[in-house]
């Protein structure tokens, strides 16, 4: 019997990251649903909310991510804002801002929120990836894992260009390092059992 999973994000790019890594066991659906993105600074209370209030509709096990991007030149912005920023801000404006300034370095910060049948929340959080801004932009990203814009000027720290440069294997090469730490492969490990 399958165990039925919403994953409540209107983000293709993520529901396809956590759909390709869980047991068949689980049915995955990619659920939109217009919650509140409360304005916080930090990324696992914006997680928690959106999942409280997804669960409230739902009344069904589900996760929610959410991640922000700390740009060191930018003193921490977008952070938590990252959604503001990346609807707002093309990716030539963001490179604009950060023209002539040495220190590129940046990390992200991720929260996925899972609430079970029940609706008891899980966090599982991470703020290890670091990497920074490129001084290009990626003229495309064809793959379907893709997040957001920001994966044509974000270089992780285990690579040497953006991640929309990466083949699908050394993007999957790059995750492998990472698995400890990831929340959506931690989520996937704990899921799966």
């Amino acid at each position: 019997m399958q165990k039925k999973l919403h994953y409540v994000t209107g983000n293709s790019g993520k529901f396809h990251q956590l759909k390709d890594i869980l047991s068949p066991s689980i049915n995955i659906q990619q659920t939109n649903l217009d919650i509140i993105e409360p304005q916080a600074d930090s990324i696992a209370q914006i997680a928690i909310s959106k999942a409280k209030q997804a669960f409230d509709i739902l009344k069904e096990p589900l996760v929610v991510e959410d991640s922000g991007l700390y740009i060191e030149a930018l003193h921490g912005l977008p952070g938590p804002y990252i959604k503001y920023m990346n609807d707002n801000l093309s990716l030539e404006q963001i490179l604009d801002i950060l023209h002539g300034k040495e220190n590129r370095n940046c990390k992200w910060v991720s929260c996925l929120a899972y609430a079970d049948k029940n609706g008891k929340i899980i966090t599982f959080e991470d703020d290890s990836e670091q990497g920074t801004i490129a001084e290009e932009i990626y003229p495309e990203c064809s793959s379907k894992k893709a997040r957001s814009q920001f994966w044509r000027i974000y270089i992780s720290g285990n690579t040497s260009k953006p991640l929309a440069a990466l083949t699908a294997d050394e993007y999957n090469e790059n995750m492998a390092k990472k698995r400890d730490k990831s929340p959506v492969m931690r989520f996937a490990d704990y899921i799966n059992k």
